[in-house]
């Protein structure tokens, strides 16, 4: 997301609202929150996983918004700064990130926690919607393939027909 932001801000253009789409995803839903209806710092992103936090894959935005959710890596290293976290399930075991039950986990213990935390800092309103994403890889001699979690979903089978893709198992 860093290098996402560099790039914008390189490009030199001036511009009010800004998307990023994970390039190994593509986006089956229109988006249902027009982005001229959004604050001066606020951003879209989907309501489905986020694990806890805000869907890292996608998000649309003002400009001071997504400027904030493309710089998440930022704020890196104030959460080393915190120091380890002592794992409440064993007294005499430190971890930076321990082996947590996820009712003892930090608010920021995985990439959309992270991501949700930094948000809040920086004062970004985030507005969850239903927008399913599909997953493309290009793992295997060319070819695609499709994530068996997204099989879940009409929109990603179909697409994964239309590809021609391999369904790899979700670990």
């Amino acid at each position: 997301m860093y290098a996402c932001r560099d790039a914008i801000k390189a490009s030199g253009v001036s511009y009010s609202h800004v998307v990023r789409l994970r390039a190994d995803s593509v986006l089956v839903d229109p988006i249902s929150l027009p982005p001229h209806r959004l604050g001066p710092k606020e951003i879209v992103t989907p309501d489905n996983e986020d694990f806890d936090g805000v869907n890292d894959r996608f998000a649309y935005g003002t400009w001071e918004g997504m400027m904030a959710y493309l710089s998440v890596v930022e704020s890196v290293p104030s959460y080393l700064e915190n120091g380890p976290i002592k794992n409440k399930t064993s007294s005499s075991r430190w971890s930076f990130w321990g082996w947590f039950s996820k009712k003892e986990r930090p608010p920021w213990f995985n990439a959309e926690g992270g991501l949700k935390r930094h948000l809040e800092l920086n004062g970004v309103g985030v507005h969850r919607r239903p927008l399913q994403l599909c997953r493309f890889r290009n793992y295997t001699a060319g070819r695609f393939v499709c994530n068996e979690w997204d099989q879940r979903y009409q929109q990603c089978k179909d697409m994964c027909r239309m590809l021609r893709a391999d369904v790899e198992p979700y670990a």
